[in-house]
């Protein structure tokens, strides 16, 4: 059963509570925010996990993960990108990427963003990381298990209406450039060399996103695998003494 989410929107201006209680929708200052309680059925297993999310610029991509011991590899050998912000404590804990790279560095430089995404954080499960990725058109903070504590769910619900606002700002400034034919920062020049990082970044996160899907279906193989073993053990150890009796 899942909690209840009376309290989260109450956090929220002109909440709309959907799905069945699992989903509320409203704003934050201007800025939408849909805080969804998630639930998936994998065999016997209850996978939970909790979503935040705000829309998302068309051209613009941001990740911040926790990193899994390939990608920390991947990235001393300058297979995969890793942004620094500077602040120490963050670049420790998360890998961040995406692009135009100019824009998300403009993003995670706002420290609120930082704390937020760095006190929230929790433990990466089998099914479910925690990380802000960018999918069908919104920025989506990930968490394992459903959080519904006030605090926490405040926090969550702030952070990510701020992501929503810079990101907007900083994609808005440079449409504007465009639009008024503006040739400084935002030149033609420098458009297309974000539009190539954009590519970029999605050919990366297409490749990471197979492997992820590899390991779940390993690790899935390799389950089954056990349980065949089991399987046959019990099998073998029950009907053991009916072969040995007529042996004899």
């Amino acid at each position: 059963m899942k909690p209840n989410l009376q309290a989260v929107a109450g956090l929220l201006e002109r909440p709309e509570i959907l799905d069945g209680g699992a989903t509320v929708r409203g704003f934050a200052g201007d800025q939408l925010v849909t805080f969804r309680l998630k639930l998936r059925e994998n065999g016997s297993v209850s996978v939970v996990w909790t979503e935040v999310s705000v829309p998302a610029p068309e051209g613009l991509i941001v990740g911040i993960r926790l990193p899994t011991a390939r990608e920390e590899r991947e990235v001393q050998k300058g297979l995969a990108v890793a942004f620094r912000t500077g602040d120490s404590e963050f670049d420790k804990v998360f890998i961040v990427d995406g692009a135009p790279e100019r824009m998300v560095r403009e993003i995670i430089d706002d420290e609120e963003i930082r704390r937020g995404v760095f006190s929230l954080r929790s433990p990466n499960v089998f099914f479910v990381k925690y990380e802000v990725l960018t999918q069908k058109g919104a920025f989506t903070l990930q968490m394992p298990g459903w959080v519904d504590e006030a605090d926490n769910a405040a926090l969550a619900v702030r952070t990510m209406a701020k992501l929503g606002v810079v990101a907007a700002r900083v994609m808005g400034r440079t449409r504007a450039d465009a639009e008024a034919g503006y040739r400084g920062a935002n030149d033609p020049g420098r458009r297309k060399r974000d539009q190539e990082e954009v590519e970029e970044a999605m050919r990366r996160i297409l490749v990471r996103e197979a492997r992820r899907r590899r390991g779940e279906n390993l690790g899935k193989f390799l389950v089954g695998a056990l349980l065949v073993v089991i399987l046959a053990g019990v099998v073998a150890f029950a009907i053991g003494p009916e072969i040995a009796s007529r042996l004899r």
